[in-house]
């Protein structure tokens, strides 16, 4: 009897120490099909962004501009991905198609891309020793000469590239003199005649520079770790205008004829959605084009786009008028966006010496590392860094105006 109930127990407990066993596994296997099924990785979004440049007199939209964003627009509507090394161009998930407003407006009027992504850049060359020069050029009885176009405000322009040129000083012993003329035809002429050395040319006013003068780029400006921008197009919020199409037959302010985001790629898009503005005007320069959507004067505006700073805060154009108009996000929303563009760019002019090119370009890249060049390039063009730069990184752009029959000089006469 005795072997019987030890032989009972033993059975019992190998039924209950396999069941065990059993159930385990099926527990682990249906805890992997749920991690499996809930832990994959959600695409992150983010735009991409800066500023474009201008001139006098408007070409008529539908025809110079026709299809420049229909052709692009395949490869160009996503937004830059979240991370990625400066100075190069991945494809991402799109915030919006272009031409229509963002996915998840804000009643603020911000877009739903918060935040830009952090930036990866290579690092900075050594500080350089400064090698002052007694005679010629970059010494103080022939400083270089080195141009702003007026795409940010006018007076707070000249005093940040005073202070950029006093710092280049400091880290290379060469002599700079500044100025921001009225427009940024007047800084491609100045180019051209030799007035201007060095200049911040926006992406269309380096192709038309390029192309008349020889000027060549040494620099591409980054935002928040980003080469590309987009355009925007703005409207007030009030104004029952929810994307582009809205602005058909409206008062539509442009920044000026040679800027790339504040005309030529936003005038593009409207021709290629059959967008037809009943008047143009252009504003001279970006926060005018925003100030004249805020205040009446016109329906819509094409400036520039830049996706929000780290902190959050907005980086597009409408933040160049917070400080005087704090409703100005409420008041004045984005409608929609262009195509992805190359950032804004140093240039040189045609024969600068290139061992003085050299010494600007490493200076620079060196000075954009540094936490006292913060403040100045932010109010050159909210800019927060460079990356070396050539020509061929432009050809994007030609290549949608080739598609047109079109060169950069038939947007500016």
């Amino acid at each position: 009897m005795r072997r019987w109930f030890v032989g009972r127990l033993q059975l019992g407990v190998a039924i209950f120490m396999l069941g065990t066993l059993i159930l385990t596994a099926c527990g682990t296997s249906s805890g992997d099909k749920t991690a499996t099924a809930g832990g994959g990785v959600k695409p992150t979004t983010a735009a991409s962004g800066a500023p474009g440049g201008a001139a006098t007199t408007a070409p008529t939209t539908g025809a110079a501009v026709a299809t420049t964003a229909s052709t692009t627009a395949a490869a160009s509507t996503t937004a830059n991905a979240t991370a990625r090394p400066a100075g190069t161009t991945p494809a991402g998930s799109a915030i919006a198609p272009s031409g229509t407003a963002p996915a998840a407006s804000l009643p603020s009027g911000t877009t739903a891309a918060s935040s830009a992504p952090a930036p990866t850049t290579a690092p900075p060359p050594p500080k350089p020793v400064p090698q002052p020069v007694t005679s010629g050029l970059g010494s103080e009885a022939k400083p270089i000469t080195m141009y702003f176009v007026p795409s940010e405000q006018v007076d707070k322009l000249t005093l940040s590239g005073k202070q950029v040129a006093a710092d280049l000083e400091k880290l290379t012993g060469l002599k700079f003199k500044t100025a921001v003329p009225t427009s940024y035809g007047a800084v491609i002429e100045s180019m051209g005649s030799g007035d201007a050395d060095v200049a911040w040319l926006a992406t269309f006013a380096y192709l038309i520079a390029h192309q008349k003068y020889g000027v060549n780029v040494g620099l591409t400006t980054t935002r928040n770790g980003l080469d590309t921008y987009k355009g925007e197009i703005i409207a007030r919020a009030d104004s029952g205008i929810n994307d582009i199409k809205g602005c058909n037959g409206k008062t539509v302010a442009w920044t000026d004829a040679a800027s790339t985001s504040g005309y030529v790629f936003p005038s593009a898009l409207f021709a290629s959605q059959g967008v037809k503005p009943g008047k143009e005007l252009f504003a001279g320069g970006h926060p005018q084009a925003v100030l004249a959507v805020y205040q009446g004067t016109a329906d819509c505006a094409g400036t520039f786009y830049s996706p929000n700073n780290p902190d959050g805060t907005p980086a597009d154009s409408r933040a160049s008028q917070l400080k005087t108009y704090p409703d100005i996000l409420q008041k004045v929303k984005i409608v929609g966006f262009t195509p992805d563009i190359p950032n804004d760019t140093i240039s040189f002019r045609k024969d600068f010496p290139k061992e003085l090119q050299d010494r600007i370009v490493n200076a620079m890249l060196y000075y954009a590392s540094q936490p006292e060049s913060k403040q100045p390039l932010n109010d050159v063009g909210s800019i927060t860094g460079f990356v070396r730069s050539d020509d061929s990184r432009y050809q994007v752009v030609r290549d949608s105006l080739n598609a047109l029959g079109k060169k950069p000089e038939d947007f500016f006469k």
